[in-house]
């Protein structure tokens, strides 16, 4: 007997009869993200995994302050290096900065945290929505930004006890592992740094959750968060050649 096609099921008409719970997607974003994608997409919902997120970057950052204690130490004694400030001076400048990053190092995170992911929700809206001439709301955006971001939490989660091991933040998964310490202050360096296999990976989903919420094709979705990933490298390049001074 040959099945009707208008009956047959297809990932976003499954995903329509069968919405996905909380632990659904917690799962699916990492074992079936096209699926996971589609449903949020469909019934955007960004409070818990923004919650887990926001948490979870408060917790391990308060975690690593001992590595970012000493990454911040060694920032300042690179910038007050050749300054010929008087003794007093310059203990008063490594205190203030440890102290900042001390008592304000785990809320600072948590806020760039929310403020990224608002900021790149609305960056994709106005992509989709006024370069694309599609139609999303922010909220759909915002909520693909957000579960995806579980992702980045990943990272982070396997990231904080190599820093905490090594004594410092700069652990790297990805290309830039190949390289001597001695060439952190490199441009290969920094492009290499920012392919970070989390960071890709999360780029993909984003690409494949833009694609969901404006129902286009995979290929244009990688092109519109691929072409915001390389900015977003290329800028990051450049500011970390002028401040890395």
């Amino acid at each position: 007997m040959e099945s009707n096609p208008e009956l047959a099921a297809t990932p976003e008409s499954e995903a329509q009869e069968k919405p996905l719970n909380f632990m659904g997607r917690l799962t699916g974003i990492f074992s079936a993200p096209m699926k996971t994608l589609a449903d949020i997409a469909a019934r955007p919902n960004y409070m818990a995994p923004l919650i887990i997120i926001l948490v979870g970057v408060l917790i391990l950052t308060q975690i690593s302050l001992p590595a970012l204690l000493s990454d911040s130490e060694t920032a300042i004694e690179k910038s007050l290096e050749g300054r010929n400030l008087p003794p007093d001076q310059m203990d008063r400048a490594r205190e203030i900065s440890m102290s900042m990053t001390r008592n304000f190092g785990a809320i600072s995170a948590t806020l760039y945290s929310l403020i990224s992911y608002i900021l790149a929700s609305a960056v994709l809206l106005f992509i989709g929505n006024i370069v694309l001439g599609g139609k999303a709301s922010f909220r759909q955006l915002f909520s693909i930004c957000s579960w995806t971001g579980l992702v980045g939490l990943l990272g982070y989660i396997i990231r904080v006890p190599l820093a905490l091991s090594q004594g410092t933040m700069k652990v790297f998964f990805g290309p830039a592992v190949l390289l001597p310490t001695e060439a952190e202050q490199t441009t290969l360096f920094r492009i290499l740094a920012a392919l970070d296999v989390f960071s890709l990976w999360r780029a993909a989903l984003l690409a494949l959750g833009f694609a969901a919420v404006y129902k286009i094709s995979k290929g244009k979705g990688f092109v519109a968060v691929g072409s915001l990933y390389v900015l977003q490298v290329v800028l990051s390049v450049a500011l970390g050649g002028i401040f890395g001074r």
